[in-house]
């Protein structure tokens, strides 16, 4: 079989002339005694850097899982996390079993199950990293599912998860037996020396330490106004650290050139971007080098090398693109960028983010051309969560105006749960006159 292509979910993000920190990498020196290390933060307090950077400097073998919304989809969530473990451990992680949301699977005990053949297929010793657990919305026994499987954790390997939050209250079992290490955000702060580092200058470090609490997100931000010697600290700096992102945010922004400005503003329309996609985005054969730039200043924009280099904005630092977007271009030229970005992220295979994309502008006709693209696969995937909720997505009128969505639906639930499939069945049977007069002549 031959292996398959990276996935910039499944790479561990470039660094590009990242801060050392050697007070946390001996902090997770410590921590990786226990199997789980937990590292919380609030956005920008570089928490991912720190992980990336860990691993570079102790060269571990580890494999990277950046989770997303799709991600809240149990058969997703394993489809992904197969193809993680074959891009270390090659052909002895290729008989790990696809969930298939049956009736009769047990969650949790599909994934003890699962994570005890997860860990022995991968080399020892090894780190398997959960990146932005925060991001998927999961249930209460998705979470429980996911302890169990942490429970199977051998000797030699180590899970660290990267999180916004602290551990959910299903972790509580974990955290009493000791089988976590915590990093909090109060370690991640940076020191006087470290602050020094990034802005390459004590000037009244006192003050911005003070301002800025040691995050390092407006150490970067500041450092760029800095650069720029206008106006005096004091007018510069915010009273909280959303204060300080979005008025340092709003300075590079404004400081860009108008063109700059709308490339920007149509790139982070889609949630990850390649260089090609910048352009015809865009329309400016310019658009990859200030993508690139913004990665190597360090300004909230990080790249990643999957089948294609894509480049993904800060959480907070797209938002506020996107506030920009919503106030400065007209309705309609917004909702043919979004469509066009749509349509690219399609073609590149992330059919998840295109069809969020396609809601988001109003295009039902691609969104629903799009569903039936992907619904035979899905449901062979088990992903009937997934496929049923953008059926559901659609106004009903487009959704009860199609047959072949109501089959989609029924197909998706039929094995899984018969008493909600059944019915959708049974009416695309009822909606399709050929159909019909085949099994009447029978």
């Amino acid at each position: 079989m031959a292996p398959r292509p990276a996935l910039a979910k499944l790479t561990r993000p470039k660094l590009y002339d990242a801060l050392p920190r050697p007070r946390l990498f001996a902090a997770l020196d410590e921590a990786a005694k226990r199997p789980i290390v937990w590292l919380s933060g609030a956005p920008g307090a570089g928490k991912t850097t720190l992980v990336a950077s860990w691993l570079e400097a102790r060269r571990r073998r580890h494999l990277w899982y950046q989770l997303d919304a799709g991600d809240a989809d149990a058969a997703t969530f394993f489809h992904f996390l197969v193809i993680a473990a074959e891009s270390l451990a090659g052909k002895r992680a290729q008989s790990l079993p696809l969930f298939t949301a049956e009736p009769q699977q047990n969650l949790a005990r599909f994934t003890r199950s699962f994570f005890r053949d997860f860990y022995s297929s991968l080399p020892h010793p090894c780190v398997a990293v959960f990146d932005n657990f925060h991001e998927p919305d999961t249930s209460s026994e998705q979470r429980a599912a996911f302890v169990h499987g942490l429970d199977e954790i051998p000797e030699g390997i180590n899970a660290i998860v990267v999180s916004r939050a602290d551990p959910p209250p299903e972790f509580a079992r974990l955290a009493a037996s000791g089988r976590i290490a915590r990093i909090d955000e109060r370690e991640l702060r940076c020191t006087d020396d470290e602050a020094e580092a990034i802005l390459g200058s004590r000037d009244q470090l006192a003050l911005i330490q003070r301002q800025s609490d040691g995050w390092v997100a407006a150490l970067v931000l500041l450092r760029e106004h800095l650069r720029r010697k206008f106006g005096t600290l004091d007018e510069s700096l915010g009273a909280g650290k959303d204060a300080i992102f979005q008025y340092f945010a709003g300075e590079i922004f404004n400081a860009a050139q108008a063109d700059n400005q709308r490339t920007l503003m149509l790139t982070a329309l889609a949630p990850s971007i390649t260089e090609s996609e910048a352009v015809a985005l865009t329309g400016s054969e310019e658009a990859p080098r200030l993508l690139e730039y913004l990665y190597r200043h360090h300004l909230f924009t990080d790249r990643r090398r999957g089948v294609q280099l894509t480049y993904h904005y800060h959480a907070l630092f797209r938002e506020f693109l996107l506030e920009e977007c919503g106030k400065r271009l007209a309705a309609g030229e917004r909702r043919t960028a979004i469509t066009r970005a749509a349509h690219l992220l399609a073609a590149r295979g992330q059919q998840s983010e295109a069809l969020a994309l396609f809601r988001d502008a109003g295009d039902f006709d691609a969104m629903r051309d799009l569903i039936h693209a992907n619904a035979l696969e899905w449901a062979r995937q088990g992903r009937a969560q997934a496929l049923s909720d953008w059926i559901e997505a659609l106004p009903p009128r487009v959704r009860d105006s199609d047959p072949w969505l109501t089959y989609w639906f029924g197909r998706a639930w039929i094995f899984v749960e018969p008493q909600r499939g059944r019915p959708a069945v049974e009416r695309a049977f009822e909606a399709f006159p050929p159909l019909r007069r085949i099994y009447a002549a029978k």
